[in-house]
């Protein structure tokens, strides 16, 4: 990690113990955090492009909250690895809906209601169960549970909301800006009928949402 272009280093590191100090002990974090969370999600070939979705939106959450006062990068990061973590679970016991899974998480489209109907459950609350069961923040854990929801009054306090909409934002932007969608007038439903409320809550504008994407 710390001999890619993102550190920008002169001579390539080799010991541990310099490549910690060159990262910094937050980055380094994000980096445990993120393998920890991959071997745990049981992510293989199959899996591998859902497991890219969820690194860019951990990313992209943790770029927004710089913006946002009163929140640390670090549990953004943390609320958007752990947001879709439960659909290769969902995946690996219904191989079958797997496609329909990735692509909805992906790309974007009522996700919800296909989860209730064929599971009578939906990813956004297992992955809540899932977050309290390994001990993540209260606050993490609600933002997972309304991570589709189109009513932030749903959220108990501030600190959930205001990582619930970090969240949703940069599912959106991950969305808008994939590959697929780039050049195509692509639509986000849930985002337009969610925008002005989540960018209130984060005392965002448009202009920042230019700069995001």
């Amino acid at each position: 990690m710390v001999n890619s272009p993102l550190f920008d280093v002169i001579n390539e590191i080799s010991s541990i113990k310099l490549a910690v100090s060159r990262m910094g002990l937050k980055n380094f974090y994000c980096v445990v955090l993120s393998s920890c969370t991959r071997d745990s999600m049981c992510i293989d070939d199959k899996t591998e492009r859902l497991w890219q979705h969820t690194t860019l939106v951990a990313k992209l959450c943790e770029s927004i909250a710089k913006k946002v006062s009163g929140i640390t990068p670090e549990k953004t990061y943390m609320v958007g690895l752990f947001h879709d973590a439960v659909i290769p679970i969902i995946a690996n016991k219904y191989k079958a809906a797997y496609e329909r899974l990735e692509k909805d998480a992906i790309h974007g489209s009522d996700i919800n209601a296909f989860e209730e109907q064929g599971y009578g459950t939906q990813h956004a609350v297992m992955g809540y169960l899932l977050a309290r069961s390994w001990g993540l923040p209260d606050d993490v854990a609600e933002a997972i549970q309304f991570h589709h929801t189109t009513d932030l009054n749903l959220f108990s306090n501030t600190a959930s909301a205001q990582l619930g909409g970090i969240l949703m934002l940069a599912d959106h932007l991950s969305r808008v800006t994939a590959e697929e969608n780039e050049n195509t007038d692509y639509q986000d439903p849930a985002w337009n009928n969610i925008e002005d409320s989540v960018l209130s809550e984060l005392v965002l504008d448009k202009d920042d949402m230019l700069d995001f994407r």
